[in-house]
């Protein structure tokens, strides 16, 4: 038969055993934790960019249907702000049309009111406009 003291040794873990399997969870838990907790991350970045584009296309389109009566910048319910620059674009592609037309490219910058500079959106759009031949 075996003694008492051997008995204890052969049934239970030792404290060290106990630590390196605790320690060894805490390390999976960290992990899991961490790739789930980037995905909610990325997801939310993601849905915010599309609902920037979203924004954008809107205030792009909105300045170029309304076009001059539109306001150039402004704060859409005190939570997106938004920009439209106006560039004249030379030399697309000459035709003999072009005393009729001049071409703009158009870009809308829609950021987040309460976002760092570098959350912002751009969207772009050439048109033609009536020209001085008309």
């Amino acid at each position: 038969m075996h003694s008492d003291q051997t008995r204890s040794r052969v049934l239970g873990f030792s404290l060290l055993e106990t630590i390196l399997a605790f320690s060894i969870l805490v390390v999976v838990l960290i992990s899991i934790y961490s790739v789930v907790f980037g995905g909610f991350k990325r997801q939310t970045l993601a849905e915010t960019q599309y609902e920037l584009t979203m924004m954008a296309r809107a205030v792009l389109d909105e300045y170029v249907v309304t076009y001059p009566e539109m306001p150039r910048e402004g704060i859409y319910k005190d939570m997106w702000v938004w920009t439209i620059t106006e560039e004249r674009v030379e030399g697309l592609r000459p035709t003999s049309m072009d005393a009729y037309f001049e071409f703009f490219e158009i870009k809308a910058q829609v950021g987040l009111a309460d976002a760092p500079q570098g959350t912002l959106q751009t969207l772009s759009t050439i048109v033609a406009r009536r020209g001085p031949g008309l």
